[in-house]
Parts: structure tokens; C-alpha cells; sequence
């Protein structure tokens, strides 16, 4: 006896019918995503939200001492444990204020490190 198979139209029809599926999930995240986004208060998304403000503690525990402004107020020195840090200060107004500080300090590009929030 011959093996049952699937004829070939079914399949497709099988096929097409998960393809719209995977493809309103697809629309339908990205909305529910953002409707979140235009809810939010911040104009960063919650995980950069919550660890700029990690960051801008961190950079609170950093004494005024520690942090010494170039003749043209153009650069900061900024002094930790690890070590000194220079801040750009005109690049913390820009679009990547986490580009300002000149020390890779593990945070994702764009977040200001506790150095920014000394400077």
C-alpha cells in the first residue's frame, strides 16, 4: 500500500495560511510596541531610562573635587578609583552623549556614564 501524502495544493494553502499568521503576529507586536512607546513618559525607552539613572547616582558619588574643567571649559578631567576621564562637554548635548566620555565604561553606546554625570 501506498504512503498517504499531502497534495501539493494543501500544503501551499498550509503554508500561506501560517505565513499571514507569522505576519499578523509580526503587525501586531509592533503596534502593541508602539502604543507602549508613545505612552511612555521619557524619551528613552525603559531599559536606557533605568540605567541612565544608574548612572547619573553613580556619577553623584563622584566629588566636585574630582573633576577639573579645562581653561576653555571645552574638556572635564574626571577622577575615580579607575582612573582620569576626559569629557567632552560639548558632545553631552549632542545625539550620543554616551560618545562624550573618552574611557569605555561598559555601558551601551548612547547612555552617558557616570563620568558624563560628574562632568
Amino acid at each position: 500500500s501506498r504512503p498517504s501524502t499531502v497534495p501539493i495544493n494543501q500544503l501551499g494553502k498550509w503554508i500561506w495560511r501560517w505565513l499571514e499568521t507569522m505576519a499578523d503576529i509580526i503587525v501586531n507586536r509592533a503596534n502593541s510596541r508602539k502604543q507602549e512607546a508613545d505612552n511612555w513618559p521619557s524619551p528613552y525607552p525603559p531599559r536606557i531610562q533605568n540605567l541612565m539613572l544608574e548612572q547619573q547616582a553613580l556619577g553623584a558619588l563622584i566629588p566636585a573635587l574630582n573633576c577639573i574643567g579645562s581653561d576653555t571649559k571645552t574638556v572635564c578631567r574626571v577622577s575615580d578609583e579607575v582612573g582620569h576621564h576626559l569629557v567632552t562637554v560639548a558632545k553631552l548635548n549632542g545625539s550620543n552623549p554616551g560618545a562624550a566620555c573618552s574611557s569605555k565604561c561598559g555601558v551601551p553606546a548612547g547612555v552617558p556614564c557616570k563620568h558624563c554625570w560628574a562632568a
